[in-house]
Parts: C-alpha cells; structure tokens; sequence
C-alpha cells in the first residue's frame, strides 16, 4: 500500500439485537483512509500509514460495544484518520506534538446521517531543541498510537450513545464518561419523551461541571423546560466569577432567549456594571435587542 492515502477496507454496517440477542446494538465500520503528514515526515519518524491502519483495526476488532469490523457486503459506516506531527521550538528545548482526527459518518436509519468525531492531541517535552530522528521514531510512534487508540475508544462510546435506551441514556448523562460522550447523551435527550431522562438533564444543568451544564441548559431551552433559566443564571454567574468569558459570552444569548424580568434586570446590570468591556458590549447589544415583557419569543 502507498503511505500517501492507504485505505482500510473493514467493510461494515449497522448490526443489531435483532441477529444476536447476546451481542449490544452499535455499527459496524466500513473503509477508512488514513493519512500522516508533519515535520520531516519523510525522513521516517512518523508512524507508517500501514501501521497506524493496524492499530485502528485492533481498536475496532476487539471492540466489544459501539463500533466494531463487519461482514462484506453490509451497510456501513465509512470515515478518516487524519494524524499529524510537529515539534515545537523552546528556548530551553522543545516539544513534540501529535494531533489525531477520527471521523466516521454514514446514512443508516432510513437516511439518517450519523457522524462519530473525535480529535485528539498529545505532547511530549523534549530537553533537545532539535531533537534528532532516532529519538523521534519510538517517542512519535508511541504518542500516535495512545492518541488512536482513545479516539477509537472514543468513538465507541460515541456510537454506543447512538443506540442507547432512555435508560442507558440516563445512564451516560449522569455517569463518569468522556465529556465528548456525556455531551452527545445530553444533546440526544431533546428528543427523547422520557420524564426521568429530562431529569437527568436538569441534574447535570444545576450541578454539572461547566461545559456540560451549558449543553443541558441548552437543552432545557429548547424543551421549555422551568428549569432552564435558573439554570442558566447558575452557570452564567459562576463563569463571569472564574472569568471564563469565552464561554459567559456563548450563555448571555441563552439567557436573552428567556422572556422574564428579572432576566432584563441581570442583562442591564452586566451591560452597565461588568468588569470586561467586551462582555459590557455584548450585553448592551442584546439588552437594546429586547422588547417588552411578554412580547418575546424563544
């Protein structure tokens, strides 16, 4: 195979309990081209597309739930494996960095697209400023395959919140999963008409850690949920407090999506009294967007 685009071809589909009560629901992966690119890569201290090709295989041949090989022929989930390397210059060293993109889609539900996406990245410090190629092989090769072996891991997690039940759904939402998993849960609970999974959301929404509290309360938005907005005001107040502003500023438009007063209240007090100008900004933007009480909409 040419190291400039090998293809793997895992040829795959969806597979379910219907086949096999023993075996979970999930999908099977189709053909995935791999490619490796970076610094000096063609001096050799990158990991071969062949073998990265190896690794992703292992990681989906002993997959058990969520992704894994199938038979010829089959519907299947197709996909890329991106992996890069650089070194990054210190004055007092440097660092090697790996990036890995996985991205796998495919229509399998009448048409419906699923799209699994993990990226990941991994570094190692280096005491040389230049290192040389016998000491960038085993270190590039090592970081390369723990960065694909979590992002096939990922996946299937991933692919597992695709097929889960209300229960199993629950179950991700409030468990000690990837915070990428927990998210896709979260997000996937808008559709689903189940009280008990609703709850979970507001649970992750009022005691959540900050990335996944966003995601529920953006849920709850959408559901109409009471809950959202307490929600939000939670989430809103403590970022401003850790100065997270990226992330304030992602949640005042949620905030302004709510037709309360004392929403108005909160929005004229940040957009005259907070410390950063930019946040000072933004909500002057959206309090002179607002109308009456009562008169808007969602």
């Amino acid at each position: 195979m040419s190291r400039r685009g090998v293809g793997i071809v895992l040829c795959a589909a969806l597979w379910s309990c219907a086949a096999d009560e023993e075996e979970p629901p999930g999908f099977t992966v189709g053909e995935v081209e791999v490619r490796g690119s970076g610094e000096r890569a063609e001096r050799g201290w990158l990991p071969q597309e062949e073998t990265v090709e190896g690794w992703v295989r292992r990681g989906l041949g002993e997959s058990e739930r969520g992704l894994r090989q199938g038979e010829e022929g089959q519907e299947e989930l197709r996909g890329t494996v991106r992996y890069t390397a650089y070194i990054l210059s210190r004055p007092k060293g440097s660092t090697l960095r790996v990036d890995v993109d996985v991205q796998l889609e495919g229509d399998v539900w009448d048409g419906q697209t699923v799209a699994l996406m993990v990226s990941r990245q991994k570094r190692q410090a280096l005491s040389q400023r230049r290192p040389d190629d016998e000491l960038l092989r085993p270190m590039s090769r090592a970081l390369v395959r723990q960065a694909v072996e979590e992002a096939v891991e990922e996946a299937r997690d991933q692919a597992e919140v695709e097929v889960a039940t209300p229960e199993e759904l629950r179950n991700w939402i409030l468990g000690d999963g990837s915070t990428s998993a927990r998210k896709r849960a979260i997000r996937r609970a808008r559709w689903v008409d189940d009280d008990q999974t609703l709850g979970a959301v507001v649970a992750v929404a009022r005691h959540g850690e900050d990335e996944l509290s966003v995601a529920a309360a953006r849920v709850l938005l959408e559901r109409g949920s009471p809950e959202a907005g307490r929600a939000l005001m939670r989430i809103a107040k403590q970022l401003s407090r850790d100065r997270k502003y990226d992330e304030y500023l992602e949640v005042l438009p949620l905030l302004n999506g709510l037709d309360e007063a004392w929403i108005d209240l909160y929005l004229q007090t940040v957009a005259e009294a907070h410390r950063a100008p930019r946040v000072r900004k933004r909500a002057q933007e959206l309090v002179a967007g607002r109308g009456p009480v009562g008169s808007r909409s969602e």
